[in-house]
């Protein structure tokens, strides 16, 4: 039939179930909804009522108008603010925005890890706190204005963890740890290829063997101090590849 499949038909159908559940004390028909309608404010009121007199005139079997778009939306606005039993008269508009604005919220929140997860529990509990207390307010919002701001405030929050003093603390941290490994794994390979020159040395003529060899020393130890100061991976990179050709004795 077209009342299962009709979008408006099924939306009308919700709201007034809904409706039917706050006011059980109404009788049948379409009483309960048509006592909601009152609550409402201004334009919302006119709109809701028009709506229940255009299903009076829908049949299941023909389509006899075109609902649009926003007459679908307003209906989906009063669902919502039913289902969530909104206090005092439902604004539609309102609570779409903060139902749009609540699931855009929740699916950042569940991405909190990847910018968290360096530093502590205790840190990372201070600022989930943080973002849920903008979660409630926006579940509170009277306005769409505050729906606005409340949503605002938890991006700009969000969007800013990176920069929040335990945040930095943590990478900067994390990055040294990281930068240390680095070093001493750039420090290995050149004292591998040091090791190797030192060992090819020993076939060359007796009295030029000490003097390859303080040479070599000496490219050693330059590059050794190098590395311990460097503090970037691209230039530990480079220290490592010019590394492999001056202590090189073959290399020309």
């Amino acid at each position: 039939m077209q009342a299962n499949k009709d979008p408006f038909i099924k939306k009308f159908n919700i709201l007034d179930d809904l409706c039917k559940r706050r006011y059980p004390e109404c009788p049948k028909g379409f009483s309960a909804i048509k006592k909601f309608a009152e609550t409402l404010q201004g334009a919302d009121k006119d709109t809701l009522k028009s709506i229940i007199l255009l299903r009076n005139t829908i049949h299941d079997q023909r389509n006899l108008v075109s609902i649009n778009s926003d007459c679908l939306k307003f209906m989906d606005g009063l669902i919502k603010g039913l289902q969530s039993n909104t206090k005092g008269p439902i604004d539609a508009d309102l609570e779409n925005l903060r139902s749009n604005n609540l699931q855009k919220m929740s699916e950042m929140l569940k991405h909190l890890s990847s910018k968290t997860h360096m530093i502590s529990v205790v840190e990372q509990s201070k600022i989930k706190a943080k973002l849920m207390d903008y979660i409630e307010c926006e579940k509170r919002a009277s306005s769409i204005e505050r729906a606005k701001k409340f949503y605002f405030d938890f991006c700009a929050y969000y969007n800013n963890i990176h920069n929040l003093s335990a945040v930095k603390e943590a990478r900067a941290e994390h990055r040294e740890r990281s930068i240390e490994r680095k070093r001493q794994s750039v420090l290995s390979q050149i004292q591998h290829f040091y090791n190797q020159a030192l060992v090819a040395v020993e076939d060359e003529p007796f009295f030029s063997r000490g003097k390859l060899k303080k040479k070599l020393k000496q490219i050693f130890e330059g590059y050794r101090t190098r590395v311990l100061s460097c503090y970037d991976f691209d230039d530990l990179d480079d220290l490592l590849d010019n590394a492999e050709i001056d202590l090189d004795p073959d290399y020309e």
